[in-house]
């Protein structure tokens, strides 16, 4: 029984991790939103950073699809090391998003201002420029009648 147990876990990580980042996938991000949505007490204090990168096809046409998965890869490890512990889904070829649950303001700026240090670094080194956009939102009851307007708002 105990081999099926752990299978059954190690099957589960593997559906719900992105193959090229290690993040968690879109599935994962979707299960996040469901259980969120279906307990409704976790809902206040919930937040997102919605993170696109910039030019993703320009690097993928003029430089090739390795140098674009090394973008993503190393794009996801600045998302993840400015906001060690959040939870981090690639919910599209160049989209990311950080639930930003139990975060202040002020640690989402350090994030942010982290990850702008980190990009420029990496940019800096690099043959095009590379650019996370970002944007981010906590639930709001006055503004917000579900998570998914919550996203919505941090998407723009």
């Amino acid at each position: 029984m105990t081999d099926e147990i752990l299978e059954t876990k190690a099957l589960k990580v593997e559906r719900d991790r992105d193959g090229l980042t290690g993040v968690g996938n879109r599935l994962a991000y979707e299960h996040m939103l469901r259980h969120k949505n279906s307990h409704t007490e976790e809902i206040p204090g919930s937040g997102f950073l919605m993170c696109d990168l910039n030019d993703l096809k320009g690097v993928n046409d003029r430089f090739g699809h390795d140098r674009g998965d090394e973008y993503i890869r190393r794009s996801a490890d600045i998302i993840r090391e400015a906001f060690p512990g959040a939870p981090l889904f690639r919910i599209g070829g160049d989209e990311f998003v950080v639930q930003l649950d139990g975060l202040g303001q002020d640690q989402v700026f350090r994030g942010i201002l982290a990850m702008e240090r980190a990009v420029k670094a990496y940019s800096d080194g690099n043959v095009f420029p590379a650019g996370i956009a970002a944007g981010y939102a906590f639930f709001d009851p006055g503004k917000d009648v579900s998570l998914e307007s919550t996203l919505a708002r941090a998407d723009t």
